[in-house]
C-alpha cells in the first residue's frame, strides 16, 4: 500500500495513478545532451523518478558513460478541468540503470531530481492527499454496503462485471453488494467450481475505465438450485474505495437536500 509519509511519498503509476494524476504515457521522454529516448513513468517522488525504456547496446553505453548523467525529463499532464495538455520539464541525474527481468533491451532508470518543479510538487501532494483520504475510508467503510438494485443502479459508474479464474476466461457475475472491503455476488453454479480461500480477480467495466479487484473467497453458499452465492475478501482498492465513497457522499448530498426542501 502507499504511503502518506512524506518522506516515502512515491506514486506508482497504477492504472489509477495515472488516471488521477493524468500524465500521458506515450510523451515521457528522457533527454541527456541532444539524445532524446522516449520512455514511460514507473515512479515519482519528489526526490527521484523511475523510468522504463528501451535501450540496445550503443543506447545503453552512452546513458551509462558518467561523464554524461546529467538529464532533462518531459512529462506531460492533462489538466481534468480543461483537457489541455501541459508539459513539465524536470532536471536531475541518472543515478541507476537496471536491467527489466526476463525482458531484453529493458531497462529501469533511476533519476535524482534537482529541483522538484512547483506544479510536479503539488500534484504529488493533492494525490497523496487525496490517496491518504481513502485509505481512512478504506477501514470507515467496510460495514457500509452499496446495494445493486433499481433504485442504485443510475447512481453507479459500473456498466458490467466479470469474474475471472486462472484460466483468464471471463464470466459475467451478478454483484449483490459491497464495501470497501468486502464483495458479494451471484454466479451460475455450471459457470463456478471455486472452493473457499480461492484467489479470484473481478473486473468492473466502467463509463470511463476498467479497474481488476483481487481478493479471496471466504464463504461460498448455495443461493438458488443453479447460482451460488460468494463473498470475496478484498485488499485496499483505491478504485472500488473511491466508488464506495462517493457514492455514500452523494447519498448523504440527497438527504441534506430533501432536509432542506
Amino acid at each position: 500500500m502507499q504511503t502518506e509519509n512524506k518522506d516515502f511519498c512515491k506514486i506508482l503509476f497504477s492504472p489509477y495513478a495515472i488516471k488521477q494524476t493524468g500524465i500521458i504515457c506515450n510523451r515521457c521522454k528522457l533527454q541527456i545532451n541532444d539524445y532524446t529516448l522516449a520512455c514511460a513513468p514507473y515512479e515519482l517522488s519528489k526526490e527521484a523518478v523511475q523510468i522504463l525504456t528501451s535501450l540496445d547496446p550503443r543506447e545503453y553505453s552512452l546513458f551509462t558513460n558518467r561523464n554524461k548523467r546529467f538529464c532533462l525529463i518531459s512529462f506531460t499532464f492533462q489538466n481534468i478541468f480543461t483537457q489541455s495538455y501541459e508539459e513539465t520539464l524536470i532536471r536531475g541525474e541518472i543515478m541507476k540503470i537496471e536491467p527489466l527481468k526476463d525482458k531484453e533491451n529493458f531497462y529501469f532508470i533511476k533519476l535524482k531530481i534537482f529541483n522538484c518543479p512547483p506544479d510536479v510538487s503539488r500534484m504529488i501532494d493533492e494525490y497523496f492527499k487525496n490517496y491518504s483520504s481513502l485509505q481512512t475510508d478504506y477501514e470507515k467503510l467496510k460495514d457500509s454496503f452499496v446495494y445493486i438494485d433499481a433504485e442504485n443502479i443510475d447512481i453507479l459508474p459500473v456498466n458490467t462485471i466479470s469474474l475471472i479464474v486462472k484460466s483468464k476466461i471471463e464470466k459475467h457475475i451478478l454483484i449483490y453488494k459491497f464495501s470497501t472491503q468486502k464483495i458479494v455476488f451471484l454466479v451460475h453454479e455450471e459457470n463456478s467450481s471455486i472452493p473457499p480461500d480461492t484467489e479470484i480477480t473481478l473486473r468492473f467495466y466502467c463509463e470511463k475505465c476498467r479497474f481488476d479487484v483481487s481478493g479471496n473467497v471466504f464463504s461460498l453458499k448455495q443461493y438458488a438450485p443453479d447460482a451460488l452465492c460468494m463473498i470475496m475478501q478484498i485488499p485496499f482498492s483505491p478504485e472500488l474505495t473511491e466508488m464506495v465513497s462517493g457514492y455514500h457522499k452523494q447519498i448523504l448530498n440527497d438527504i441534506e437536500l430533501l432536509q432542506v426542501i
